[in-house]
């Protein structure tokens, strides 16, 4: 065993340089995901785990707030399967984000109530409905609320959180865990059918915007507002300004519309209180659910198309599931069972007396019931909540794609940017903001108002609906280990009910429903195309020969190794020159090094040697320091040995560096770098930092001198980029998809990541051909 290092003195010049560098200035170079040794360790396959969160952005709001923080931070998704429990919570915190939820994860299934029963009420029907209707439509209404959030969704599906987030990919999670009972092929499947499923949610984040605001702008006509164009353009601005401030963070959101939407509730629980005292008290037969059934049984096949109406008072539930990330379980049922259930039933409920004794009203029983002394105000203020009702899908669209990218099933270089220090759930990701604002813009310019584009909703997420029962019920029998009857029994309870939804909702797809399936299948063809070109480039490169500790410690001490003959690998090494994706960084070198010409040269002079004598089998070392980002603490990164076979030269001290995200936002300095000396000139450095944090090459290389580090004057970063290219004997679709891989790892994959200073970056390209 080697002895340990005295810590390598650094120059006082070198720290006073460090010093002075701001904050944000260095010349960076972008690391390809590539370049993270693929075969090092294996890249997240269809049935693995999660692997750890990547280090993202931080909310510029909350930067500097780190002396005030405690370290013990919320945790991260874990995989070990199991119903999720919750941390132990303040009340003021628990208080915090119930009142949050209200704002948030309810604005879109609170202002339901606004067209569902007019829709009910009037599909199939001639003339104003009868009693025996009214309290029929109303129980189903009723009943469908019941039956799919308060009982399948609170009661069961909040129950498979996978540490504190929620959603498909979290079922996906604990399904695809070591502790799932599933085989390798029905993990594939699962994460296959999850990546589908979450499609449907992503895709309808960008039609729930454009059908809220226009149907809340499209109130405006009361007031003398009949220009159609005007109204367009309004609710362009609307949205426009609506995904502009999603930059400040769910926390700032909520706390903004909540209020709002308590009021709101409020207002039309009180409405409702009024109207069944005023009118029809006998109303409360509606819970009896053998009003319903009748009331399908008594309009025979119409009853099947009702149904896709009927889906419309559940608007928004899917969503509960997707925000337990930023909210957690408990406060979003206690906002539903305390504030939201008690506020939509009695608003319904008040609906249903006033038509019992108003039959004509039914086209739009909302407003035609509210009193003449209030009318305005609840105008105004339903326009307001109406607008607020999309965040809930915004939001949830946001941790879907956090979740993906954890797994895997989408290119690590989308921007994450933590909103909030206490709650790692709470994320803004300006590309996808981005993409679901032009996707809402173009709905309401092309659509125009909320009749045409309200036929687009519910084809997407009723199947969405189907996905979580299925995954739930995989869940129940393989993760949580209950018996099969179990998750029959809740396969057939609820199960069923969502298959009925579906089908009604297919009916939608000639008259625009299509358009909420093309969003969804591009979203979900995106994730599939990169989750299975990783896993063919990850095969590609197990293929090639991996050497082990024994074998490369043996070249390092100059004996003479066969597997550094020549390689059939086509590559290129050179040095990493400034492109338009480094211009916009200052320009800063790194502190202590000086310049890389002579460990350049002589890198030039060993590729030279290589083409004379490409069957040599002996590696040479040259004065300087290498570093070879990796992703693993064990075994040799592939970085080193394609550079070795390449060159046939390694510089003399090896640095294997290793980046870690920890579950706390911010890491304490003393304890972020930890060295080890492994021995023959090999260092493994293990650099930490927490998920509100950015990677800072700098410091690390400073504070790993400072901790036993040989410091040297000459450092290069070799990274690994990959090309890739369809196979020999490839057929068309094989072609088309992998062209669509490479131009997705080109253009997406992490350019930004760990911050590397761009004249110390000398890139290995390796072609692959899968």
């Amino acid at each position: 065993m080697t002895e340990p290092r005295e810590p390598a003195s650094v120059p006082p010049s070198i720290v006073e340089r460090l010093s002075k560098s701001p904050k944000h200035s260095p010349e960076w170079s972008s690391l390809d995901e590539s370049s993270i040794d693929e075969g090092d360790t294996p890249p997240p396959k269809l049935s693995l785990e999660a692997p750890p969160r990547r280090s993202n952005v931080f909310h510029p709001a909350l930067r500097g707030v780190a002396a005030k923080l405690s370290l013990e931070g919320p945790h991260l998704p874990e995989t070990t399967g199991g119903p999720h429990k919750e941390a132990g919570t303040s009340a003021g915190v628990f208080a915090s984000l119930a009142f949050g939820a209200i704002g948030v994860v309810y604005g879109d299934i609170g202002t339901s109530p606004l067209y569902t029963l007019s829709s009910v009420l009037t599909e199939g029907m001639d003339g104003p409905p009868s009693e025996e209707d009214v309290i029929g439509g109303v129980s189903m209404v009723l009943w469908a609320l019941l039956w799919i959030v308060s009982f399948k969704y609170i009661c069961f599906v909040l129950m498979a959180g996978n540490g504190g987030e929620g959603g498909t990919f979290a079922l996906c999670s604990l399904l695809t865990s070591r502790r799932s009972l599933l085989s390798p092929r029905m993990k594939t499947v699962v994460s296959v059918v999850s990546m589908i499923g979450a499609s449907f949610v992503i895709g309808d984040g960008a039609i729930t915007p454009a059908i809220s605001v226009t149907s809340a702008v499209g109130g405006l006509k009361l007031a003398g507002l009949t220009n159609e164009d005007a109204i367009v353009v309004i609710s362009i601005a609307i949205i426009f300004l609506l995904f502009v401030s999603q930059r400040w963070g769910t926390s700032a959101l909520s706390m903004a519309f909540s209020p709002v939407l308590t009021l709101w509730f409020a207002s039309i629980a009180t409405i409702g209180i009024y109207n069944i005292a005023s009118y029809a008290p006998r109303i409360f037969v509606a819970f009896n659910p053998a009003q319903g059934v009748m009331f399908m049984v008594r309009y025979g096949t119409q009853s099947f198309f009702r149904l896709s109406v009927i889906f419309l008072s559940l608007t928004g539930a899917e969503a509960m599931f997707a925000d337990m990330g930023h909210f957690r379980a408990n406060p979003i049922r206690v906002s539903w069972f305390v504030v939201v259930f008690p506020a939509i039933a009695l608003c319904y409920l008040g609906q249903g007396a006033y038509l019992i004794m108003n039959p004509s009203g039914v086209e739009d029983p909302f407003f035609h019931s509210v009193p003449l002394a209030v009318f305005w105000p609840i105008q105004i203020l339903s326009l307001f909540a109406t607008i607020i009702a999309s965040q809930a899908l915004i939001s949830g669209a946001f941790s879907l794609i956090s979740q993906a990218v954890e797994l895997g099933f989408w290119p690590p270089g989308v921007t994450i940017k933590h909103t909030s220090i206490e709650h790692i759930g709470q994320i803004y990701i300006p590309e996808l903001n981005f993409v679901l604002m032009t996707l809402s813009i173009f709905i309401v310019a092309v659509f125009r108002n909320s009749n045409n584009i309200s036929q687009m909703y519910g084809v997407t997420i009723s199947a969405d609906f189907m996905v979580t029962c299925t995954l739930y019920a995989l869940v129940v029998r393989n993760v949580f280990h209950k018996g099969y009857i179990a998750a029959i029994a809740f396969m057939v309870t609820f199960g069923s009910v969502d298959a009925f939804f579906f089908a009604s909702n297919l009916t939608k797809i000639p008259t625009g429903g299509y358009v909420a399936v093309i969003f969804s299948t591009i979203f979900a063809c995106f994730m599939l195309t990169w989750t299975f070109g990783q896993r063919m480039l990850h095969d590609a490169v197990n293929k090639s020969s991996q050497i082990s500790w024994k074998q490369f410690r043996k070249a390092v001490s100059g004996k003479p190794s066969p597997w550094l003959g020549a390689s059939d690998r086509d590559w290129l090494i050179q040095r990493e020159e400034r492109h338009e994706a480094l211009d916009k960084h200052a320009e800063v070198s790194l502190p202590a090094v000086e310049s890389t010409n002579e460990l350049e040269e002589a890198i030039t002079s060993a590729v030279a040697a290589v083409v004379v004598d490409p069957q040599s089998t002996k590696l040479h070392t040259i004065p300087g320091l290498g570093i070879f980002v990796c992703r693993s603490t064990v075994g040799v990164p592939p970085i080193v040995q394609t550079v070795s076979e390449l060159v046939h030269a390694l510089p003399s001290v090896r640095v294997f560096l290793h980046f870690e995200t920890q579950k706390i936002p911010f890491m304490v300095p003393e304890e972020r770098v930890v060295v080890k000396d492994v021995q023959d000139g090999i260092y493994r450095v293990t650099a930490r930092y927490g998920y509100a944090e950015q990677s800072n090459t700098v410091d690390v290389l400073q504070q790993a001198w400072l901790k036993g580090l040989p410091r040297h004057q000459h450092v290069v970063f070799f990274l690994e980029k990959t090309d890739v290219h369809p196979r020999k004997g490839s057929g068309v679709l094989r072609s088309l998809f992998i062209f669509f891989y490479a131009f997705l790892k080109r253009n997406l994959d992490a350019r930004n990541r760990f911050k590397i200073p761009s004249h110390l970056v000398m890139e290995v390209g390796v072609r692959r051909e899968i």
